[in-house]
C-alpha cells in the first residue's frame, strides 16, 4: 500500500449491482482500496465523464462526483 500524500483524496466507493455481478468477489477489496485513492489524471473534475481503465482481467469504468466514485460497468476483457 502506498502511502498518500496530504493533497490526495480518499472516496467512498460504490458499485453499481451490474458491475458487481461480473467482478469476483476476491477482487473487490484491492479494486475498492485502489478507487478510493482517485485514480483520474489530477486536472480532471468532470462529474458528466465516465473514465476507464484496466484492472486485472477487467475494463472498470467510473465517474466521481463529490467525494463519491461510482463504478457503472465492469467488463471481462
Amino acid at each position: 500500500t502506498r502511502c498518500l500524500t496530504p493533497t490526495e483524496q480518499i472516496f467512498s466507493v460504490e458499485f453499481s449491482e451490474n458491475a458487481l455481478s461480473v467482478i469476483d468477489e476476491k477482487d473487490i477489496d484491492l479494486l475498492k482500496e485502489l478507487l478510493s485513492q482517485d485514480p483520474r489524471p489530477h486536472y480532471h473534475d468532470d462529474p458528466e465523464r465516465i473514465y476507464a481503465f484496466e484492472f486485472s482481467h477487467y475494463k472498470i469504468k467510473f465517474r466521481v462526483l463529490e467525494n463519491t466514485l461510482n463504478v457503472v460497468e465492469i467488463q471481462n476483457i
